[in-house]
């Protein structure tokens, strides 16, 4: 059986309910490894995905996150951060913890992933650092050098869009400059269909689909998704 690995944030994993791997993996038949974490930023992502063993005929599967996220690392070189995990996301759904390069998850050491919510020392980040050009260009940076990363190891791949990646930004309405010069590498030929402009998330609110809070898609929504947008991109993907 085709082993899939899948990388993101919530909206490829949750504890609480079905996500488009999870969709995936059942009507493809493929034994599902997902590597998501809920609150994760596209840094974490592919630290993560080149943290992973990923074992020969699999296939990895990427929906970005939202651009407009920043995490921290906290380890015992930087005990303050480690107070900071009271503000993590839940990982398991039972409570907050930091989590580590694969997958590890304690109270000691590990990144402090709290997906767009500026709390904590994250805080500082947002209020006296954070450039949202520079954010936004990053993001397409780390997308390209993931795709060359997984085109070097030939691993097979497919990428999904959660929001437009012309605007992937889910709270942070701040003017930008695109860096065209970066943005024009990305190989949109890996990605679902017209995913400079359509995501999971716009796709949703324009068929009327339910959220189960500001941001989230239920289960059925992702179900829908799965049969309009993402099993083409598998079909694609196998039939190489």
């Amino acid at each position: 059986m085709t082993k899939l690995y899948t990388f993101g944030c919530s909206f490829t994993c949750d504890a609480f309910y079905k996500t488009w791997a999870n969709i995936v993996a059942e009507e493809f038949q493929f034994d599902l490894v997902n590597c998501a974490e809920r609150g994760a930023t596209a840094e974490y992502t592919v630290a993560r995905l080149m943290s992973t063993n990923i074992e020969p005929d699999s296939m990895v599967g990427i929906m970005w996150t939202s651009s407009d996220r920043y995490c921290v690392r906290a380890d015992s070189t930087t005990p303050h951060l480690q107070n900071d995990k009271e503000y993590a996301t839940w990982a398991d759904g039972k409570g907050p913890m930091l989590v580590d390069y694969h997958g590890e998850r304690s109270d000691e050491k590990g990144y402090c992933l709290t997906g767009s919510n500026p709390r904590g020392y994250n805080n500082y980040y947002w209020k006296y650092l954070y450039n949202p050009t520079q954010l936004l260009n990053d993001y397409y940076i780390k997308i390209v050098l993931t795709q060359s990363w997984l085109e070097r190891k030939g691993i097979k791949y497919f990428m999904l869009s959660s929001l437009p990646m012309l605007n992937p930004r889910l709270w942070h309405k701040e003017p930008v400059e695109i860096n065209y010069d970066i943005f024009n590498q990305i190989d949109f030929s890996k990605f679902n269909m017209d995913a400079q402009n359509d995501g999971l998330l716009t796709y949703c609110i324009r068929n009327g689909l339910k959220f189960i809070d500001k941001s989230h898609p239920d289960e059925y929504a992702h179900r829908l998704f799965t049969q309009d947008v993402v099993k083409s991109v598998v079909s694609k993907l196998l039939d190489k």
